[in-house]
């Protein structure tokens, strides 16, 4: 069952080259998606469908293992020290194919800098039953991507003024 989001936050944006992930030697493009708590429309659907893809997954998992994996996770559980996933659900989408990327009056963005951690957009996701290594589980495939506004860059990375000290006299590192 596909799933078209109400307004979402992009992070870790990896739509227009596809590159290797952890889980996996294969070549995707990646998403994680911040989908705040007030959006309980969207949260339903993606719930109906993460029960929908586990109602599949029972006809075709030969062996249930006694937890199941799902994509949705709490922002507030599982990332309480950053403040980006506060009041947050987040997941983690994921495709072979490049998505379709389009602005908020449809027009393709070819333009790789417009899509970046920290914009607002919508998705168009779904969801599928996986077993792997032992493991059951819901996947999250990533199919379009519209971009609706623009936000503050996440960074991720640490600054250099939070990593080094100002330093007044050389010799101090020797």
């Amino acid at each position: 069952m596909k799933v078209i989001t109400g307004k979402i936050r992009m992070n870790y944006t990896n739509l227009f080259t596809p590159k290797k992930l952890e889980e996996s030697d294969e070549l995707r493009y990646s998403l994680s998606i911040l989908i705040p708590k007030h959006d309980i429309e969207t949260i339903e659907k993606i719930n109906e469908s993460i029960f929908n893809a586990k109602q599949k997954g029972l006809t075709i998992w030969k062996e249930v293992s006694d937890e199941i994996k799902t994509p949705l996770r709490d922002g507030d559980l599982e990332k309480g020290d950053n403040q980006i996933y506060k009041n947050h659900y987040f997941l983690n989408a994921t495709s072979k194919y490049k998505p379709g990327i389009v602005d908020k009056s449809l027009n393709e963005v070819k333009n790789q800098s417009e899509i970046y951690a920290g914009c607002y957009g919508r998705v168009s996701i779904n969801f599928y039953p996986f077993y792997k290594n032992g493991i059951c589980g819901i996947g999250c495939g990533i199919n379009n991507v519209q971009k609706i506004s623009d936000g503050d860059l996440i960074i991720t990375n640490s600054r250099p003024e939070d990593d080094f000290s100002i330093i007044l006299d050389e010799d101090i590192l020797s």
